[in-house]
């Protein structure tokens, strides 16, 4: 992993009542980010907040939308051209002198008391850069979003690929930290947050070299930002009783091909700035001595052998549309429930749940991008869960859908 200079950070008194900027950025969402304002309009707050959209959409009628029905207090920005999300953040801070930044994406919306409840774990230490809330992909709150990979984790898992056993390690190493996350009833350190619901010490931000480094269109620019305040001296924390609903991927979903883009172009700017991190190096095939390659196969053949293989439910199980379907008496007692774009289930979201049976609702599967989803069903708590394991699959011609026994 790549060791960091922590600098240790005098202690600062933070105001009591603090003033919070918070920005929402809009980007053909307009109706969404109503709902998003709204939200934090209608919150407890410590202090002051003044609520800044910035419309990045180019198109008269997303500005026409915000402009009718933002609420009383709400300041609209209406940008000419789309110059990326963290241009919009940096234009809205330079004209304002917060004691607190408070990011939401517009199609995200906030309990009554999950600001609150951030400032509050903002404020009890000076050592604290970040806050960021539970984030549930649902209305229904049954579905919670993975927790943000931190930065070592995304270059090590990228060095694994020649040792498929010792990666699938990491994976299960991630579910369980994962669940930690999820299960957590107070404050807890994490190595990385999301920039579309969190809240930031304005202070700290400064130390560590600004907002975000406007090179980034979209995507990672809050990696970036995350890494610095990290390397600055500053924690990352997650305040569990925060919450925030977050429907993923709802912004601009006819441009879903074009976000693909901007996500690879700014991983590529990510891994220029600051290097694909020791890891990465580290495992390069031109770089590895002889012995460490021979003693890295030596042990992804023994996790070979100790992880056990994974149930499928049938070779093709696949559901095409909402469904129900029964749990495995052994697993009644308390399972999760796991959906992910990547069949190695990194990153994954989950639901928790017990009884005989789980549903997979026509509400849920309307939130869903177009895509192929690897699903599976396992022990809640357990190393190796013993999956029943199967494909959610969105628009892509199915006739019909096939239940599991």
């Amino acid at each position: 992993m790549r060791s960091y200079k922590i600098k240790i950070m005098p202690h600062i008194q933070r105001p009591k009542r603090p003033v919070t900027l918070v920005i929402i950025v809009n980007y053909h969402s307009a109706r969404m980010c109503l709902d998003a304002a709204a939200s934090v309009v209608a919150a407890d707050a410590l202090g002051p907040i003044q609520v800044v959209v910035v419309d990045n959409s180019v198109d008269a009628a997303e500005a026409h939308v915000l402009g009718d029905g933002l609420p009383e207090g709400v300041s609209l920005i209406v940008n000419p051209e789309n110059r990326g999300f963290g241009v919009a953040c940096n234009q809205v801070l330079a004209e304002y002198a917060p004691d607190m930044i408070f990011l939401l994406n517009p199609d995200a919306v906030i309990d009554p008391e999950c600001l609150i409840r951030l400032q509050r774990c903002l404020v009890s230490d000076a050592h604290i850069g970040a806050v960021g809330p539970q984030i549930y992909w649902d209305a229904a709150r049954r579905f919670l979003l993975p927790p943000s990979l931190p930065t070592e984790a995304m270059a090590f898992h990228g060095s694994l690929a020649p040792y498929p056993a010792l990666e699938r390690l990491l994976c299960l190493m991630w579910r369980r930290w994962a669940l930690r996350v999820w299960k957590a009833v107070k404050p807890l350190r994490v190595w990385n947050l999301s920039g579309g619901h969190v809240l930031l010490d304005a202070a700290a931000v400064c130390r560590a070299g600004g907002l975000f480094d406007e090179r980034f269109f979209l995507y990672y620019e809050d990696s970036d930002l995350f890494l610095r305040l990290r390397q600055a001296g500053y924690r990352l924390m997650v305040e569990p009783w925060a919450v925030v609903v977050h429907g993923f991927d709802r912004c601009a979903r006819a441009e879903i091909a074009q976000k693909r883009q901007w996500m690879q172009e700014s991983a590529g700017r990510f891994w220029e700035k600051h290097g694909a991190g020791t890891a990465g190096r580290f495992f390069r095939k031109d770089r590895v001595h002889l012995n460490l390659r021979s003693f890295l196969q030596a042990a992804d053949r023994i996790w070979d052998g100790v992880l056990p293989g994974e149930t499928a439910s049938s070779p093709d199980a696949v559901f095409p549309e909402a469904f129900s379907m029964k749990v495995p008496a052994e697993l009644s007692s308390g399972w999760l429930f796991e959906w992910s774009p990547n069949e190695n289930f990194l990153p994954a979201a989950g639901c928790l749940g017990t009884g005989g049976a789980l549903e997979f609702s026509a509400e849920d599967f309307a939130l869903l991008s177009p895509g192929r989803y690897a699903a599976r069903v396992g022990r809640d708590g357990a190393w190796f869960p013993e999956a029943v394991k199967f494909w959610i699959i969105k628009d892509d011609g199915i006739a019909k859908s096939r239940s599991t026994p």
